[in-house]
């Protein structure tokens, strides 16, 4: 009997992101996650949002995660660990709590890393998407419940059930992760999962 599809990760491509692809999907590969349970799309159609609505419609997991070509998955257990938590029954899905900071990585990387944040207007408005790298989450995996806010979501490892984002991503041509995340939270959907762990995003 064919094992079904537990996560479905989903990776818009644009013209040029090959190399950084390659990268990406090496450490993908790297993942002690079984293969069979494992489903991963790359889209091209559309801008990046666009890609990312039509890789949402067409996935077959049960829990999506949704990636960008400039992320790369530290660690072995990254998917594993990110999958357990979104599949808990008490969150909507799970992300990690950091930008991973390397000393020899590029400046604005790690300044990125620093704040938690791609801008530091958001991060001194509190909204940073990320931990600053300097604060310890030590504490473990942490539930939240946005009530009054959103996280900043949209892909840099966000995983969600498929039965909780499908029925808000219905037309491609006008998907904004953000603004589908807040449609969620209108709903109720709005508890999720924070894990102490780290994922690469070279976009600097």
């Amino acid at each position: 009997m064919q094992p079904s599809i537990r996560l479905t990760l989903v990776i818009p491509c644009g013209r040029g992101d090959e190399k950084r692809l390659e990268e990406l999907l090496a450490s993908i590969d790297r993942q002690e996650f079984p293969k069979t349970q494992l489903e991963v799309l790359i889209e091209r159609e559309g801008n990046s949002e666009e890609a990312k609505a039509h890789g949402i419609q067409r996935a077959q997991g049960a829990i999506i995660g949704l990636l960008c070509t400039d992320n790369q998955l530290l660690g072995n257990h990254f998917l594993h660990d990110l999958c357990e938590a979104a599949a808990d029954p008490g969150v909507v899905g799970a992300y990690p709590a950091y930008y991973a900071w390397m000393s020899e990585d590029r400046p604005l990387n790690r300044y990125f890393a620093l704040l938690g944040a791609n801008d530091p207007l958001c991060w001194w408005l509190g909204k940073a998407d990320r931990c600053s790298y300097l604060y310890s989450y030590s504490r473990g995996i942490q539930q939240k419940t946005f009530r009054n806010s959103i996280p900043s979501i949209g892909d840099n490892g966000f995983f969600v059930k498929a039965q909780a984002i499908k029925p808000f991503v219905t037309d491609p041509s006008r998907h904004f992760c953000i603004d589908v995340c807040e449609d969620m939270r209108q709903a109720g959907l709005a508890t999720y999962a924070i894990l102490p762990c780290t994922i690469w995003h070279k976009t600097g």
